[in-house]
């Protein structure tokens, strides 16, 4: 699931993009970023964000919301 298509991630407040490349027989799933570097991550080390459309409209949404608020206190 996810194999081989770049999709979004999340490490601390670092968003990236990356392709699931690999599981590790520990469980480490690995991962080529867009920019060529391949890393192993631990379970809960990162999560899964999604598409680049998804985040985009996610902004869309907080900055209309802040709006929203801004206009109507």
């Amino acid at each position: 699931y996810r194999y081989g298509k770049f999709f979004l991630f999340r490490k601390h407040q670092t968003t990236f993009k990356a392709r699931i490349i690999d599981v590790l027989d520990e469980g480490k799933l690995v991962l080529e970023k867009d920019n060529g570097r391949i890393e192993a991550f631990q379970f809960k080390e990162i999560s899964f964000v999604g598409s680049e459309k998804k985040l985009i409209n996610q902004s869309n949404q907080m900055l209309l919301s802040l709006r929203c608020n801004y206009c109507n206190p």
